[in-house]
């Protein structure tokens, strides 16, 4: 009969194996927090503008806050939003005009790949 002299032990493999999954999956975590923050970063300035555009354009009396509030604070404060309808046009525009993704294969054969982005993406 076969006997085996090794102390090999599955449950210790398996460990080792999960380990080395749990830090490799870290590794990526910890590489896409960093580009991240590296990209809220670069944008943080443009998207506070267009928060306080979006503030300005749609919540009642936001025309009239910081400097402005401060300047005519005695004073009333008329709104006459314009903005709006231009804001509308836009928005209108956006939704009948979508942009697509059309994808192809590489080759420019036929691909089951090629169809499955397009229906995902779509």
């Amino acid at each position: 009969m076969f006997q085996q002299d090794t102390d090999f032990n599955m449950s210790d493999y398996e460990n080792e194996r999960d380990e080395s999954r749990d830090e490799e999956l870290n590794e990526v975590w910890q590489e896409a927090i960093t580009e991240f923050g590296r990209v809220q970063q670069a944008q943080q300035s443009e998207r506070n503008q267009c928060i306080e555009d979006r503030r300005f354009a749609t919540i009642a009396g936001a025309m009239w806050e910081d400097q402005l509030g401060r300047q005519f604070e005695n004073l009333p404060k008329p709104e006459v939003n314009k903005i709006r309808l231009s804001i509308n046009r836009i928005l209108n525009e956006h939704r009948q005009n979508r942009i697509t993704v059309n994808f192809l294969p590489a080759d420019g054969s036929e691909s089951d790949v090629s169809e499955v982005l397009d229906g995902l993406i779509s």
